[in-house]
């Protein structure tokens, strides 16, 4: 119906969101949330343990080519402090790689260190065998004394996964951790 003026009025269209719109949209987001938080939290469990898993094969990689590029043993072992390695054989601390002249597997004055490697956190667990004071390889590329032997790398948040780097000779390898291994390590232990 047209107004003194002559102009018809037409009603207002409504903008934006009603309150209902607003709380069902809060509710739908809550919802998302909780489902999708567990998934969140595995993600960052699992990149934790890749970084460290990286970390060591890293660190590996390094101390074997270093030897054969140079020439000079080379020895990686765990050091309370960064300086020397210490008699503790605790994998989940600080690493230090060092140019072992002569041999003893112990940091003297005039070795060379290569690197010193800092856990990220101290979220992952890692267990050696065979190689509880350290890890050194020859001249040839070799492990000395052609040993072999693992790392076990988990992390609590992930259950009984994990990841393993089997060392044997020269060979670096990583492996899935399966439940079936975990039962067999703690047989070992036990």
């Amino acid at each position: 119906m047209p107004s003194a003026t002559g102009f018809i009025r037409t009603p207002h269209r409504q903008r934006g969101f009603t309150l209902i719109e607003l709380m069902i949209c809060v509710v739908i987001l809550g919802i998302l949330a909780t489902w999708a938080a567990p998934g969140l939290a595995n993600l960052s469990a699992k990149m934790t343990l890749d970084s460290e898993v990286q970390r060591i094969w890293q660190l590996l990689r390094l101390a074997r080519q270093e030897a054969a590029s140079s020439g000079q043993e080379t020895w990686l072992c765990p050091s309370a402090e960064g300086s020397s390695c210490s008699n503790a054989a605790d994998w989940n601390a600080t690493l230090l790689l060092f140019i072992d002249a002569d041999g003893d597997g112990q940091r003297g004055s005039g070795e060379r260190v290569l690197a010193v490697s800092q856990p990220a956190g101290n979220q992952v667990s890692i267990t050696a065998n065979s190689f509880s004071s350290g890890l050194g390889y020859t001249a040839l590329g070799f492990t000395r004394g052609r040993g072999s032997g693992t790392f076990t790398l988990t992390n609590p948040a992930l259950g009984s996964e994990g990841k393993k780097i089997v060392v044997h000779f020269a060979r670096i390898r990583t492996e899935s951790v399966t439940e079936d291994d975990s039962v067999t390590e703690a047989e070992k232990n036990g």
